[in-house]
């Protein structure tokens, strides 16, 4: 049975939505997230992009071009 055109936008779409990234509030704990997590943190710095690698959290305050390791 052919797939038809329609179905196969469909099925491409699903596939490569996204979820809303939630903005929480404070910096992530180091006991939080797995490696490759991103989140999206309201800090009294401003809102910030973290991600985790090699077991700590990376971030990045948005809108500037500073990056630091935080833990």
């Amino acid at each position: 049975m052919a797939i038809s055109t329609e179905d196969r936008i469909y099925k491409r779409l699903s596939n490569e939505k996204m979820d809303k990234m939630k903005i929480k509030h404070g910096p992530p704990m180091p006991s939080e997230g797995e490696e490759g997590e991103m989140t999206v943190r309201s800090t009294n710095v401003g809102l910030r992009l973290y991600v985790k690698h090699k077991s700590k959290w990376h971030g990045v305050t948005l809108g500037d071009e500073g990056i630091e390791v935080i833990f």
